[in-house]
């Protein structure tokens, strides 16, 4: 009796994955593989699928090429859901520079830089407080002149301070 090949699943899984990857070794030229991988984050991100965009924009960013300014936003979106804020923040303001105003995604991409800022100051405020549901409050300092002294004289002493420090 002859032997079925790949007849275990583990083998069959092997082959697949050699006929995947031997299929992505025939790739298209860059221009069209960036295009194709920017359809793909596109439709991901439609589908809300962050885990797929996350792949395509990976494998975008290793391409050679002009990656189109679109690729900027989605990167932002991905980077902040994912939670990385700074990653987020650098691809929107990399898309605002690059697209202008006359870019689809200007205005959202600037608002979603504000969404950024708002949030570091909530979770920098819930790091001191020790309290997430704490809102954020103006901290407001007040600085008087001691006994015997005028705001003037303060005004100087802190002058001359600043001055010395100058590096």
């Amino acid at each position: 009796m002859a032997a079925t090949p790949f007849k275990s699943s583990g083998c069959r899984a092997l082959v697949v994955c050699a006929v995947l990857y031997a299929g992505s070794a025939m790739a298209l030229p860059a221009e069209h593989e960036i295009r194709r991988l920017m359809l793909a984050t596109e439709q991901a991100l439609a589908a809300e699928n962050w885990d797929d965009a996350s792949e395509y924009l990976g494998r975008l960013q290793q391409l050679d090429g002009e990656r189109p300014v679109d690729f900027y936003f989605y990167r932002g979106r991905v980077m902040q859901k994912s939670e990385l804020l700074n990653e987020a923040q650098a691809s929107f303001e990399v898309y605002v520079t690059r697209a202008g105003k006359e870019g689809q995604y200007y205005k959202q991409s600037l608002e979603r830089i504000t969404e950024i800022e708002k949030l570091r100051k909530d979770r920098a405020l819930a790091a001191v407080t020790n309290n997430p549901a704490t809102p954020l409050q103006p901290r407001i300092a007040t600085i008087e002149a001691a006994e015997g002294q005028s705001a003037a004289d303060l005004k100087n002493c802190i002058w001359q301070t600043a001055r010395s420090r100058r590096y």
